[in-house]
């Protein structure tokens, strides 16, 4: 991994770096929890709190696809050495119900990173070891010449 990839790293790990997005991903504070950059692979550990429920008490489904996008952004901006990475489209799938109950783990990672578009996989889970996936995610995105400030 070179510095410019390891200085992306940390910007995208520090906490106070999305508080400084705007709107839903200021409040998400993903965590990461292992990264791979030269696999292209992530794991992010993200908290739920009552807000994001939906009126059945269980995660909505609308901020399960926030945190995908979120996660798979994240690694975008990683292995894109610091440029934004668009969504072009996403597709969740819901497999049961998430409870809010403290913590999801998303495991991300990007088969295929090409010069126009980036094409990536997810899974949400309660645990880190992924035994009993609660929903996946499959996107793509197109890179862009802007940097991450």
């Amino acid at each position: 991994m070179n510095e410019k990839t390891k200085s992306i790293l940390r910007e995208v790990c520090d906490p106070e770096s999305w508080s400084a997005y705007p709107g839903i991903c200021a409040h998400l504070r993903p965590q990461p929890v292992n990264w791979n950059p030269d696999r292209r692979e992530a794991v992010f550990a993200f908290d739920t709190e009552d807000w994001m429920g939906n009126p059945a008490r269980s995660l909505h489904g609308g901020i399960i696809s926030v945190i995908f996008d979120n996660a798979m952004g994240a690694l975008g901006i990683v292995c894109l050495e610091g440029r934004y990475a668009v969504t072009v489209n996403m597709t969740v799938n819901f497999l049961r119900t998430v409870p809010l109950s403290g913590r999801v783990f998303v495991r991300v990672r990007i088969p295929k990173l090409g010069r126009t578009l980036i094409y990536t996989e997810a899974e949400l889970a309660l645990e880190p070891a992924f035994a009993e996936i609660c929903a996946t995610a499959s996107g793509v995105y197109h890179p862009q010449e802007q940097e991450i400030p």
